[in-house]
């Protein structure tokens, strides 16, 4: 089913439908920390780097993950997994909570560590992980609980999704009995695998192996087409299962239905940063398209796209609706689907998130603002100077209402989603994120950058979020105006035009 097919209408239609819909998560909770500073001496004691930390992040990994991409797409993520009753337990429960992420349902396990990976960056490249963790399978107290909960929340549930990462939930009468129920009440099932555990999946209608897992499975790598059709085939009739997507990362998406032929999704990916998280997005696309009414094709090319947009960037991330949508817009214009380097439109909470996995690598921020209604060559030289400035450039845009209040009731000329796009396809602009305030300080103060550019119309000390910069060791540049190029001067210069033209006719 090729991408044109499934039109920007009908993906409009599946997210909508999407919104709100109850969505069982059951599975392997982790909480990923990210150590990030500079290397700049080797240790006395051996042959390894020294990194100075500079800043720490935590962030939702295995389960968790898989929930925050559900509810980032408007559904209702219910968790059903095991922590520990320690301080990652408790982190993890804090990070979920504030992504609206309800922890009714995890199983607090005395005897168990929270399963923690930690990567230490220096440099922006990782030096090493060590993780913290118990693989052992769930039982006794726990995993009555677990099936307690599990069978509460799946009274509930339009979808299911089994996200087994092998640190022991996914015990196998655990499963089994999950499949089973959600079977009868005709609810679909999505399993995201571990190699190894295939055969538990039995009567899943969905499982979803990368090309390694589905080859180590089998036990024969998959290097070419015809390997790949061995793998699948045999994969498809020896678990049970409704379906099986093989994927495989810039080869897309295969999928084998029985008494039907082999379906191919080449990939939508243009740029691959980071491939952490990659199947847990395409899980959750793909259980919570299938809640919403979307045929398997459907949902593997929703998931195709929803992957290409996360594997641009570092570390676990998530899709929003808007994005999927404005992806399948891309196609319907005739353009190549947008990568990290064209820009994104995101809200200040997402671009913050952005912005610290930027800061890890060790990219250096630079931000600029203003309403950019009528988009100009001024406008285009000031984004130059921007970008060049810095390795990330996050342009901050003023919201329609905003607008209105500094401009007038005749402005702005383009609403804000035209506005933002536009922006977010120039070359060099890498986030465009609306603000509703009169001015950008709050923005500026929330992302920190270590450059900010404006037009040197003003000087430094009227310039909003100057000292601010300035005050966290940035540098605040004021770039030469072009004269004549302003968005009010464009207006006014039509209107005389407009005017010119009507004495003309009348005379």
């Amino acid at each position: 089913m090729p991408d044109a097919t499934l039109t920007a209408t009908r993906v409009r239609e599946l997210l909508d439908a999407m919104r709100g819909l109850p969505v069982l998560v059951l599975g392997d909770l982790m909480l990923d920390v990210y150590l990030a500073g500079a290397v700049e001496r080797i240790s006395p004691e051996g042959p390894v780097p020294v990194v100075d930390v500079r800043t720490t992040s935590r962030r939702l990994g295995g389960a968790a993950n898989v929930a925050w991409n559900l509810r980032v797409l408007g559904a209702q993520p219910l968790l059903v997994a095991l922590r520990g009753e320690d301080e990652a337990g408790v982190d993890l429960a804090v990070l979920l909570a504030d992504r609206g992420i309800g922890a009714d349902h995890l199983v607090a396990d005395p005897g168990r560590p929270t399963s923690v990976k930690t990567r230490v960056l220096g440099g922006g490249q990782q030096v090493c992980r060590y993780d913290t963790e118990s693989r052992a399978p769930a039982d006794g107290a726990a995993l009555a609980a677990l099936r307690e909960r599990a069978r509460d929340a799946l009274a509930d549930a339009r979808a299911v999704v089994l996200s087994d990462y092998g640190k022991g939930v996914m015990a196998e009468a655990l499963v089994t009995e999950v499949i089973a129920a959600a079977r009868e009440r005709k609810v679909p099932v999505v399993v995201d695998p571990k190699e190894g555990r295939f055969a538990a999946y039995a009567g899943a209608d969905l499982v979803t192996p990368n090309r390694a897992e589905a080859g180590g499975s089998w036990g024969m790598p998959i290097r070419t087409d015809a390997d790949l059709e061995t793998v699948g085939r045999g994969l498809l009739e020896r678990l049970g299962v409704g379906a099986l997507m093989i994927t495989l990362g810039a080869d897309g998406i295969a999928l084998f239905e029985p008494g039907r032929e082999t379906a191919r999704f080449p990939a939508a990916a243009r740029q691959v940063y980071d491939v952490t998280g990659a199947g847990d997005t395409v899980v959750s696309v793909l259980a919570l398209a299938l809640a919403a009414g979307a045929g398997l094709a459907e949902g593997a090319v929703l998931a195709n796209h929803a992957a290409a947009r996360v594997v641009a960037r570092v570390g676990t991330a998530a899709v929003t609706p808007d994005e999927l949508a404005d992806s399948f817009l891309d196609v319907a214009l005739g353009e190549s689907p947008r990568g990290a380097d064209e820009g994104r439109v995101l809200a200040r909470g997402d671009a913050a998130a952005a912005v610290a996995e930027a800061r890890e690598r060790g990219a250096r921020i630079a931000f600029t603002n203003g309403c950019f209604d009528l988009l100009h060559f001024g406008h285009l030289a000031i984004l130059r100077e921007a970008a060049r400035r810095g390795d990330l450039l996050v342009v901050g845009i003023n919201g329609d209402d905003s607008i209105r209040r500094l401009k007038g009731a005749g402005r702005p000329v383009n609403r804000l989603a035209e506005r933002a796009r536009l922006l977010a396809g120039l070359r060099g602009v890498d986030l465009v994120v609306p603000f509703d305030e009169d001015t950008p300080l709050a923005l500026i103060e929330l992302l920190r950058p270590d450059v900010l550019v404006k037009g040197d119309e003003y000087e430094e000390a009227r310039i909003v979020g100057a000292a601010e910069v300035r005050s966290w060791g940035g540098e605040v540049v004021r770039f030469p105006m072009l004269d004549g190029y302003s968005t009010t001067n464009l207006l006014e210069r039509d209107a005389a035009k407009d005017t010119t033209s009507d004495t003309r006719s009348d005379t």
